[in-house]
């Protein structure tokens, strides 16, 4: 179940991020304070999106990202205008912290997985190094056996046509 689901948000990783991406710039402009702090939420799936589906689909990403935001800044310029009392700046601070925790969590957890598939990849390649060496030393084997059996059968012909000259000799 959980393959299936992956494979599912992955093929269509970029629809479900264009879909995300409107449903939080829209509840982030009308319902959200701290709107500029908020916008560091984006970085997750931009994130993601460079990972999964390579630094053109990020950098695609983001571009729509900062488009949906600038869009919406300049329709309700008022709306992403915040306090600045203390109260806002650490709420600010403390929403920025979070998302940067997440970020380090998200982008440990990729680097986990790429070294679990780069440790798979090396084991599978030294086994298949492993695996031609031995095919080296059988071919070896096999030649030496080749040319010990070519030996026996020109000792044989050897014997044979000295037979065959005995007799007709004798």
């Amino acid at each position: 179940m959980k393959s299936i689901v992956q494979r599912y948000l992955i093929e269509n990783f970029e629809s479900i991020f264009i879909l995300t991406t409107l449903i939080v710039v829209s509840f982030i402009v009308w319902f959200a304070d701290m709107k500029l702090a908020l916008l560091n939420f984006f970085y997750l799936p931009v994130l993601l999106s460079s990972y999964y589906l390579g630094i053109r689909s990020g950098v695609l990403g983001a571009f729509f990202t900062f488009l949906m935001v600038v869009i919406f800044a300049t329709l309700y310029p008022q709306l992403f205008v915040g306090p600045t009392d203390s109260i806002g700046i650490w709420a600010s601070i403390l929403a920025w912290a979070g998302f940067l925790i997440l970020t380090a969590v998200i982008v440990g957890y990729t680097h986990h997985e790429l070294q679990k598939k780069i440790t798979e990849t090396l084991l599978a390649k030294a086994e298949a190094s492993g695996n031609a060496e031995l095919l080296e030393q059988t071919i070896a084997i096999i030649h030496e056996l080749e040319s010990e059996l070519d030996y026996r059968k020109e000792v044989q012909a050897w014997e044979l046509k000295s037979k065959n000259r005995s007799r007709d000799g004798a």
